[in-house]
């Protein structure tokens, strides 16, 4: 588990600059919500949930990314209760 290094060239697709915004402020919700990079390029909280790859980040719409974060968060907080 390592935090997750939102200015490593290695998390934004190589081809697509025009995502690199979206993909730092995604980076940088996941990280605030406690997500770490558990594997190469997978993300979430040990023990708690996992399974967010890189892909993901990438290939989600808005709406997609705004459910999985809901989801996410909702997962978080009732572990925390």
């Amino acid at each position: 588990m390592r935090e997750i290094d939102i200015e490593s060239s290695r998390l934004y697709e190589y081809d697509k600059p025009e995502f690199n915004q979206r993909t730092t402020d995604r980076l940088t919700q996941i990280s605030k919500m406690g997500m770490t990079e558990i594997g190469d390029a997978q993300f979430g909280i040990k023990g708690i949930i996992s399974g967010l790859y890189l892909e993901k980040v990438w290939a989600y719409n808005e709406q997609e990314w705004t459910e999985y974060v809901e989801w996410a968060q909702s997962v978080i907080d009732k572990h925390n209760q």
